[in-house]
């Protein structure tokens, strides 16, 4: 596997008077002031339980992260390789603004403690040794994702992160989405195909598209940006909130803003004419819009262009389930429980509660999966006749087919129940009508833990730690009372890099046996 590389760097604060917070308030107060007003700003508490401030420059990447630890000393880390030189030489200008304005020390580097520029061009300044680092690096990826690809052009689902979420939490209760591409060759500007790995072994310059933030140009960066929008975070179709509706208008004059200054590069028109429509159809209409019109936009690309035009993962804890891709989601229960639901056609509603942990009093003794939907399933065994118990993969699952009431609109409720030794997850699924069933039951097929996924090594996630309790937490079993608007009582997954099976998908006509 191919290594990331970017910039770490130790330094000492001069002024050691101000508390740690009020120094890093300090640093991003400056920040704010000298940057440009979309770059974002973030005082966090680490994972070590210390100040942090997350400095986000551009929306395809990782922030920086600046930390202070004992003695008042600092230290910067910023991931630069799936960024592109542009972005290393910016964070680079942002290290020497820092140093300038806050009096800070940095440390020669030290190869014991990792430190230093991997590039070297913190001390040498030359612009095309940066460059041929990166292109060195995509060179050795290439051959590598080949090697692993080995004559193969389509390795089934794998699924990935948004490089831009990595670092920003990496906590117990961390939530984190996945994407998926069939290719198994993920660009962070749109997939690539087997082609286009032996093109750039072949000759690296040709893989410069691959980096969102190549050149120091401001049309680069927002090009960068306004691809990242494509893939991540466009839903493809109409917006249904303010925060869509800008976030699509955002995403249109970002690439206007590149195209007035570079029209040769290999724009998404597509895409982008698409984006257009949905903000016409909601009054506004872009400059772009006219020029698009008049474009022969070609055959449509052999992937489709924006991650969300298929289903997404999400993972919470140890668990993970598919949810489709332009579902509208809300956090309920004090954020303990994602909804998403249907924006179009007959109601579908998906609701996913944070999954639960179980070590028996005495310590080495865990649950097993089979005790755990019997505790809480008990129940539903008792009044329901309409359950399902299976076992796959290692995962134990139960599926309750009962009826409920959901904005005044009698529907199916689909309680999913699924375990691990020591883990249970729940979804709750609430659809309209019987011929909806099936899709509820692949939906509940999915939730598997997290290391029964594939996940490409490119932007391997951060999916949270595994730790162990050492107490039994109270054993409420599930509501199974029909209510107004029943509530998910689910517990979620993990994921690792171990193959999983097919999901198997249920018949609405077969999947139960009646429990008496």
């Amino acid at each position: 596997m191919i290594s990331d590389f970017g910039i770490r760097l130790n330094g000492t604060r001069r002024d050691r008077r101000r508390s740690p917070w009020r120094f890093l308030s300090s640093i991003q107060t400056l920040l704010m002031e000298r940057l440009s007003p979309s770059n974002v700003c973030q005082m966090i508490t680490n994972s070590e339980k210390r100040p942090c401030l997350l400095v986000k420059l551009h929306d395809a990447v990782a922030p920086i992260s600046i930390s202070l630890a004992d003695g008042g000393k600092l230290t910067l880390d910023a991931s630069t390789a799936l960024a592109g030189p542009g972005y290393h030489k910016y964070v680079i200008k942002v290290i020497r603004l820092i140093e300038r304005e806050s009096q800070i020390i940095w440390e020669l580097p030290q190869a014991s403690l990792h430190t230093g520029d991997d590039t070297g061009y913190l001390s040498h300044g030359d612009s095309e040794k940066l460059s041929s680092h990166f292109l060195n690096w995509l060179q050795a990826f290439c051959a590598d994702r080949l090697a692993v690809l080995d004559g193969r052009l389509d390795s089934g689902v794998v699924w990935f992160s948004d490089p831009a979420e990595f670092g920003v939490d990496d906590s117990e209760e961390s939530e984190t989405r996945l994407f998926q591409v069939k290719s198994a060759i993920v660009g962070l500007t749109g997939p690539r195909d087997a082609q286009w790995l032996q093109n750039v072994v072949r000759n690296p310059a040709e893989g410069v598209d691959f980096f969102p933030w190549w050149s120091e140009t401001n049309s680069d960066s927002d090009f960068g940006s306004g691809m990242h929008k494509i893939l991540f975070k466009t839903c493809w179709r109409a917006p249904v909130s303010q925060s869509e509706f800008n976030s699509l208008a955002a995403t249109s004059r970002l690439l206007e803003n590149s195209y007035t200054v570079n029209p040769h590069r290999k724009y998404p028109m597509r895409e982008w004419s698409q984006i257009n429509h949905f903000l016409s159809e909601n009054g506004m209409d872009m400059r772009s819009s006219e020029m698009l019109k008049q474009m022969d936009l070609g055959e449509p690309t052999t992937f489709k262009l924006g991650y969300r035009n298929e289903n997404v993962r999400l993972c919470r804890g140890d668990w993970s389930m598919e949810l489709p891709g332009d579902f509208v989601e809300r956090k309920l229960e004090a954020e303990s429980v994602v909804e998403a639901k249907s924006v179009s056609g007959p109601m579908r509603i998906i609701r996913f509660a944070f999954p639960q942990k179980f070590a028996a009093a005495r310590e080495g003794v865990t649950i097993g999966a089979a005790a755990l939907l019997d505790t809480f399933g008990r129940a539903d065994i008792d009044r329901v006749k309409q359950i399902s118990d299976t076992t796959e993969g290692g995962v134990h699952r139960r599926l309750i087919l009962d009826r409920a009431t959901v904005d005044k609109l009698d529907c199916y409720w689909l309680k999913v129940l699924a375990a691990v030794d020591g883990n249970i997850a729940f979804l709750s699924i609430f659809v309209e009508s019987e011929s909806s069933l099936d899709w509820a039951f692949a939906i509940a097929n999915s939730l598997v833990p997290v290391n029964h996924l594939i996940i490409t090594s490119i932007n391997l996630p951060k999916l949270g730690k595994v730790s162990e309790l050492h107490s039994i937490p109270p054993m409420v079993p599930i509501n199974t009372e029909v209510m107004d608007s029943p509530a998910a009582h689910v517990p979620s997954l993990h994921c690792t890099a171990s193959i999983l099976p097919a999901p198997v998908v249920l018949s609405s006509t077969t999947v139960f046996s009646a429990v008496v």
